[in-house]
């Protein structure tokens, strides 16, 4: 039976930051810190290749002592091929990679790009997520904004790796293609671009693999206590409001619509496997609304 570590912190603060008989402005913040780690595979060994259905041959999940469960194990996008790494036998090629072709790690040295080359590259749970909320208020105005964000954490895109390998066809959506190089267009910065590959490309790289990175404005309320100007004595109390849910934001993540996106689309068999095949946005929703007390 194998062993698996969670831990888990969360500190919250508030306090009043600046006050005057008018106006008063109040913070609330939390970080919550998650780690989780194998800590033992019950006598099967230090590691584990899990594959799914698109990483044969090179499985792209692994369980291991000491690294977070199902971190990612790929194949390392170092740059592109030259004309002197095509020259030098010393560089590790796939059989009939050219010039401006993908460059690939050689992790073990052997001269050979495959499965003994994949490599730890990331973790899918973040390593710790904040939030901060901010509270305003002056006269009858009040005013709420909500921030939440993440980081350590990664995502393997296998959405990405559908919409954005031109082995795939023509439809690639992510850009990678505009500035790829070419004869007329010999800049290092992108890789080729061909329809078809004449080579056996890795089924998992560190191309899908994204940082889920983000900082969000969950929530932004503006509102207004009409008890001052509702003369009858009916309601206790009555405020009107707007609100604007998860309208803006940053986060790194390219290869898909959701940093916080994680489906077991990528699963083949019992192990719940993370990832993004595909998962909707977040929604965005503009509220207006009034509430009353009696």
């Amino acid at each position: 039976i194998g062993e698996v570590e969670n831990r888990g912190l969360e500190v919250g603060v508030g306090a009043t930051v600046f006050q005057t008989a008018r106006f008063n402005w109040s913070l609330n913040g939390n970080i919550a810190f998650n780690q989780n780690k194998v800590l033992s595979l019950g006598g099967l060994g230090d590691l584990i290749n899990i594959p799914n259905a698109f990483g044969t041959g090179y499985p792209p999940f692994l369980l291991q002592d000491g690294r977070p469960m199902y971190a990612y194990y790929v194949i390392k996008n170092i740059g592109i091929l030259s004309q002197d790494d095509i020259n030098n036998p010393k560089v590790a090629k796939l059989p009939k990679q050219a010039v401006g072709d993908e460059k690939y790690q050689d992790v073990n040295g052997d001269g050979i790009i495959d499965a003994n080359d994949r490599q730890y590259g990331g973790q899918p749970t973040p390593k710790y997520t904040w939030g901060l909320t901010n509270t305003f208020r002056y006269k009858a105005f009040d005013l709420n904004v909500q921030v939440y964000g993440q980081h350590g954490g990664a995502i393997l895109s296998y959405l990405a790796r559908a919409i954005d390998n031109p082995g795939n066809g023509t439809a690639t959506t992510l850009g990678t293609w505009r500035v790829r190089y070419s004869d007329y267009h010999p800049a290092l910065n992108s890789p080729r671009g061909k329809i078809g590959y004449s080579y056996a490309i890795p089924y998992t790289t560190s191309d899908w693999v994204y940082s889920t990175d983000f900082v969000r404005i969950q929530n932004i309320t503006l509102g207004y206590n009409l008890k001052s100007v509702m003369k009858n004595g009916f309601f206790n109390s009555a405020r009107v409001y707007a609100s604007l849910l998860n309208w803006f934001g940053q986060d790194r993540y390219k290869g898909g619509v959701n940093p916080e996106a994680e489906n077991t689309n990528l699963t083949s068999g019992t192990y719940p496997l993370p990832g993004d095949y595909g998962a909707m946005p977040l929604n965005k929703s503009a509220i207006i609304g009034v509430n009353f007390g009696f």
